[in-house]
């Protein structure tokens, strides 16, 4: 046995030696094997009927797949495979490459059967001389043709920019159903579904909940380990990964395979906490946080008031009103609220619309009305109070129909029809969260006895009532 067919036989053996082997003769550079590498190929040796696999981009998933492919071409060359992407001029690049692994093979081991007879250019779809066959395909498209029954890979099934739009996701989970998995030629053909977390309803999301009927298989690696080491630091080290702490939708779904669900469930439905017990007020810190409507016509948004306390601890949502109506009504509600709750109960309203001149009218009756300037989109507010409902510290404690309006809008937002109560609601816990914040770190730098009783809004924000709140 010459040294050509004891590396050829090795190849054949053992994957690892061979993707090692590709790296350097093919590519002239080794290929370093760290802990995630190794777990994905342990994986892939061992494949179930159905497996999916996320992980975050750049740090080797599909360079170790389109090698595994070439793999079962140098074990069977009759092996027929399918290859899917989101991107069909993608997964054509990825074709050709792995057409350049097979074609140096054929080559540098003199195996004929491993060359080529293409089709479509070999772009999409080539045999070679033992009728083994790749089918290469876009997810966006209608998959026809013929099947495979060796591997079927969908890697990236879901581009990013699908998260903000659920009918591509619905559409792609279709072709899934309805083409894609139809292409297996035995039941038993592995199907794997290789992907970074888009949004909760990507096709990982559909498969694990049921959607094709079958038992899914899933590994999943996050960007950061539960010690807070990066996965693959080599490849993709803390200080990328945290160059995104400012885009919650691509930090939590593409890196920490955590998607956060915006395309109608940001607020999960038994985390919406309605509670019994109706707090004492005068315990409580109070806002009372005010979405006023653009226009006052019959298909303008509501104009949402909230009335918000808390305990340092927890947050209860007191009152809520949702009601359509001119400026003047609104500012009657205003002092009706405030005769209610309090005078000195800090009143906030976002500085738009009628917002704005609400403010100009009643800061000549009463002190503590405020102007909020957000920063941020609506759904970047929510999401820095979401751990408050997921811990389940935000309390309602209204009643009725209005319960069942607050249900509706956060279970549907940010792409429900209206959000009015869920920004007055955001507004008013953004507030007091802050307020509570500031409060502490007064009192730790302070060593004078402060009362408790003195009230919590004094000072710059109790007197004239004229500051305006930027940043939120």
């Amino acid at each position: 046995m010459t040294q050509l067919d004891l590396e050829l036989q090795l190849c054949k053996q053992d994957f690892r030696f061979f993707l090692g082997y590709c790296f350097q003769h093919i590519y002239k550079q080794p290929f370093f094997f760290y802990k995630f590498h190794n777990d994905l190929i342990n994986i892939l040796l061992d494949l179930p009927p159905r497996q999916i696999i996320n992980a975050p981009p750049r740090i080797g998933k599909t360079e170790i797949m389109k090698h595994f492919i070439a793999w079962q071409f140098l074990e069977d060359p009759s092996s027929t495979v399918m290859y899917v992407s989101y991107d069909k001029a993608l997964v054509a690049r990825k074709n050709s490459e792995i057409q350049d692994i097979l074609l140096w093979l054929a080559k540098h081991f003199s195996i004929p059967e491993l060359y080529m007879r293409s089709k479509n250019d070999g772009k999409t779809e080539w045999t070679n001389n033992a009728n083994g066959m790749i089918i290469a395909r876009g997810s966006g498209n209608n998959i026809t043709g013929s099947g495979c029954s060796t591997l079927l890979v969908i890697d990236d099934p879901n581009k990013p920019a699908d998260r903000t739009s659920p009918a591509m996701l619905s559409r792609r989970n279709a072709i899934f159903t309805s083409t894609i998995r139809n292409r297996i030629n035995k039941p038993d053909t592995p199907i794997v579904v290789i992907q970074q977390r888009i949004a909760a309803q990507d096709l990982t999301g559909f498969l694990l909940g049921g959607g094709s009927n079958e038992k899914w298989a899933h590994a999943n690696f996050p960007a950061i380990n539960a010690d807070g080491t990066a996965l693959c630091p080599e490849r993709l080290p803390l200080s990328e990964i945290e160059a995104y702490k400012n885009d919650p939708f691509t930090l939590n779904a593409q890196f920490l395979q955590v998607p956060l669900d915006d395309i109608g469930n940001l607020f999960e439905r038994h985390k919406l906490v309605l509670s019994n017990d109706r707090p004492v007020l005068k315990s409580l810190r109070l806002v009372i946080s005010v979405d006023a409507a653009m226009k006052t016509d019959a298909n303008s948004d509501y104009n949402s008031i909230a009335v918000i306390g808390t305990n340092g601890v927890d947050y209860f949502v007191i009152d809520v009103l949702n009601f359509k109506a001119d400026i003047t009504l609104l500012c009657q509600k205003i002092r009706q609220l405030r005769q209610h709750y309090g005078t000195d109960t800090p009143v906030l309203f976002e500085a738009k619309a009628n917002g704005v001149a609400a403010v100009q009218i009643l800061r000549r009756e009463m002190s503590g009305i405020m102007e909020v300037t957000p920063s941020k989109s609506k759904l970047d507010r929510a999401l820095l109070v979401k751990y408050l409902f997921d811990s389940m510290n935000v309390k309602f404690t209204v009643r009725g129909f209005i319960w069942g309006e607050i249900m509706a809008q956060f279970t549907a937002f940010p792409h429900g029809r209206h959000d009015d109560i869920v920004d007055a609601v955001v507004q008013g816990i953004t507030f007091l969260h802050r307020r509570i914040q500031n409060l502490e770190a007064i009192h730790k730098q302070t060593v004078t006895n402060v009362s408790l009783s003195r009230p919590i809004y004094g000072g710059a924000y109790g007197s004239s009532g004229h500051s305006a709140i930027r940043g939120f």
